[in-house]
């Protein structure tokens, strides 16, 4: 039986980002095919003159993101900080470059674990539990799910011991679920985000509590409101090999020298734009609750740089 369509695409359009074939090859196995048949297929999509001409078509692409990489690694590894406003528009959301906007959700409502507890402890929320005891809980997060009461979720959160053994990140949709009241009192972002309440993600998390290396395919802005996290953020044009599971990276070292590695500390009251396609990490310093937003005033989807990868 010949592959489907969908997944003749998929394997071109990662030979065209320039996953290896071995990646490639374990992926299709995964779904079924023996590993003489996967490989087969892959030779077949490699040899085949549309992919060539798809080549063509990406290459100038390629040419300006070496361009941007070049610019990327020998400027300044600081993120720049700014005030929320027309200049993140203009300079940084259109050229897709990180930035902090400082006091983005000063303007929020205030949050607090005791405010929290008060009014949502008994609510029941799902959250990632024994994160500890499997080094791909990110990326395989279903073992994980557990169901508990907020308080209880928040009673892990404070306690030093936690760690990134309990962690409630945005596919546990607290902000579609128990905790809708709470995003649905967020105000605008003027200019920058209308409505807070689409496609918002709420993570809650002890010190500690880890994020795997991975991109978004929409840009994005972390805006911390209890606690500060430290992330790390790598240039979609960096030599990052994509996992099976699409979106997060393999091992990587983020302090090898000579790479476009961007590090920043996000506080309370900022807002950090994390552009579509750029990988990035992420700790929480101390015990966390963080607002995820992605419904910007701009278009900000999948773009070419990612096609170029």
């Amino acid at each position: 039986m010949s592959l489907s369509d969908a997944w003749v695409a998929w394997i071109a359009g990662s030979l065209l980002r320039r996953q290896s074939e071995a990646s490639i090859v374990a992926a299709l196995v995964e779904e079924g095919l023996t590993e003489a048949r996967a490989r087969e297929e892959v030779a077949a999509v490699a040899a085949s003159p549309v992919l060539a001409g798809a080549e063509l078509a990406v290459s100038p692409f390629r040419r300006a993101s070496l361009l941007r990489r070049t610019v990327l690694r020998t400027a300044d590894r600081d993120v720049p900080r700014i005030p929320a406003g027309p200049l993140y528009l203009e300079a940084f959301a259109v050229t897709q470059t990180p930035v902090v906007l400082e006091g983005a959700t000063a303007h929020w409502p205030t949050w607090t674990w005791g405010g929290l507890r008060a009014r949502f402890g008994d609510r029941e929320v799902t959250a990632l539990v024994d994160r500890d005891s499997r080094p791909e809980h990110d990326r395989d997060h279903a073992p994980h799910v557990r169901a508990m009461p907020f308080s209880a979720l928040i009673d892990r959160c404070l306690d030093p011991a936690t760690g990134n053994d309990v962690y409630a990140t945005a596919r546990n949709e607290l902000a579609k679920g128990a905790l809708a009241d709470l995003v649905g009192e967020l105000p605008p972002l003027p200019g920058i985000v209308p409505d807070p309440a689409r496609g918002t993600g709420l993570l809650v998390g002890a010190a500690g509590a880890t994020t795997a290396l991975h991109y978004d395919i929409s840009t994005v802005l972390l805006c911390q409101q209890i606690g500060r996290k430290r992330v790390w953020l790598v240039a979609p044009e960096e030599d990052v090999e994509e996992s099976a599971a699409t979106h997060w990276a393999e091992p990587f070292d983020l302090d090898a020298p000579g790479r476009a590695v961007r590090e920043v500390v996000v506080s309370p009251g900022d807002a950090l734009s994390i552009p579509a396609g750029w990988w990035h990490a992420a700790v929480a310093l101390d015990p966390c609750v963080t607002v995820t937003l992605a419904g910007l005033a701009v278009r900000s989807n999948r773009h070419d740089w990612l096609a170029a990868r």
